[in-house]
């Protein structure tokens, strides 16, 4: 059932929510997996260093986790190190994932080939596989800049966990920031080199991920044992484009509505039972 793959044009209720107000937007996403994932608006990316180090995985797996399991879906590349480890904390979390690829989305096409066997466990979890090119497409140089604006475009948040001061990871925490989203970057050792990049970001601003529960609060997630959590239930229409609203800058549901074209009354549904969803909070 996985080898099927559906394509979603922009106009499809399923295309990401986020990812069309990036400057250039896919016109079209190729998916394997569980298309529905896609049309929430409530994904976290989490990015990093392909020379991950252990304390980066250990970092990832210390907050990709509880993320996953608070309901969260996260969004990576599935390319060897900080990548593949997020992928993995949210399956050991039981959470949602999505992976983004450079290239086709066939098994043959899957690259790196290599990570053949955790694209296949995304897929059986019931996570997804996408790409904006079709199948029998190799994956180049060129492209996986352009697969990192759809990660974090996607994605109401960007997690980098290591990075050097020369790598793609930065690039997607520069592009987060254009598209208006929030970054966390895990500091590191000073005498790390995986770490220049992470540190660097948060002296210029980004927020320091020191624990989970800091990113969930940030978030506006509920913290656990203190209150209702994401329930992980599927977004509708209407919550997505109330949640996009909101992760705008938004805040006066008049506004809302007129931004949205939804009724006043819509809006007011949609922020109540986005609530009750642990996806926002009063």
């Amino acid at each position: 059932m996985y080898d099927a793959i559906t394509v979603i044009p922009q106009r499809d209720p399923r295309y990401p929510p986020l990812l069309r107000h990036i400057p250039d937007p896919p016109r079209q996403l190729y998916v394997r997996g569980r298309a529905e994932l896609l049309a929430r608006a409530d994904h976290v990316a989490a990015v990093g260093t392909r020379k991950m180090t252990r304390y980066g995985e250990e970092a990832t797996h210390a907050l990709v986790g509880p993320l996953a399991a608070a309901g969260i879906p996260i969004v990576s590349g599935l390319a060897l190190g900080v990548d593949a480890a997020a992928h993995e904390a949210a399956l050991a979390s039981h959470g949602a994932t999505i992976a983004v690829l450079a290239g086709g989305i066939p098994d043959e096409d899957v690259t790196p080939p290599a990570n053949l066997g955790l694209a296949r466990r995304i897929l059986a979890s019931g996570g997804a596989i996408i790409s904006e090119y079709p199948p029998r497409t190799p994956s180049w140089k060129g492209q996986f800049l352009a697969r990192n604006r759809i990660v974090c475009g996607m994605s109401r948040a960007t997690l980098i966990v290591e990075a050097p001061l020369r790598s793609g990871a930065l690039f997607t925490a520069r592009m987060a920031l254009e598209q208006g989203r929030d970054v966390f970057a895990v500091p590191g050792p000073i005498t790390s080199d995986a770490s220049q990049g992470t540190n660097k970001l948060i002296s210029e601003g980004a927020a320091p991920a020191l624990n989970a529960e800091f990113i969930l609060h940030a978030l506006g997630y509920a913290l656990p044992g203190a209150g209702t959590r994401s329930t992980g239930a599927p977004l509708t229409q209407e919550e997505c484009a109330v949640l996009d609203a909101l992760s705008r800058g938004l805040r006066d549901p008049d506004e809302i509505a007129a931004q949205t074209a939804l009724p006043a009354r819509n809006v007011a549904a949609a922020l109540s039972s986005l609530a009750l969803k642990g996806s926002i909070r009063n």
